[in-house]
């Protein structure tokens, strides 16, 4: 695995885990720049870790850049964590397009949110 990323990675606090059987992992430690209000994360932070996460798995997978089409978030429970972590994979890819799956679980393993997005594909020789 490289370590190479968006700097959105160091601002939100993303931390690229070993990957699980071809499922992508990353860690947000979250700070109070994350939170909603002094109890509650974001929305936003939910659907950029998973539009994120997804899009990893995506790009890998499919070996070029993945541009985001469509993003469903369900956030079941927003209150105020110290750590979050999101598992993403791809479900179906083409030549042209992909779909994969991500959730976000909190320390104690418990689905906090989940979503799931489709993506456009663009080689990198087009770019």
């Amino acid at each position: 695995m490289e370590d190479r990323h968006s700097l959105l990675f160091d601002y939100l606090d993303f931390k690229r885990e070993p990957d699980e059987n071809g499922t992508i992992v990353i860690r947000s430690v979250l700070k109070e720049k994350h939170l909603l209000d002094e109890e509650n994360i974001g929305a936003g932070v939910f659907q950029i870790l998973l539009d994120t996460a997804i899009g990893t798995a995506v790009s890998e997978k499919a070996r070029c850049f993945a541009v985001t089409l469509q993003l469903h978030t369900n956030i079941f429970d927003s209150a105020k964590k110290d750590i979050l972590f999101c598992r993403a994979k791809v479900l179906h890819s083409t030549a042209k397009s992909a779909y994969g799956e991500g959730k976000i679980l909190d320390a104690s393993g418990r689905m906090i949110a989940n979503g799931q997005a489709s993506f456009k594909l663009i080689s990198y020789k087009n770019v």
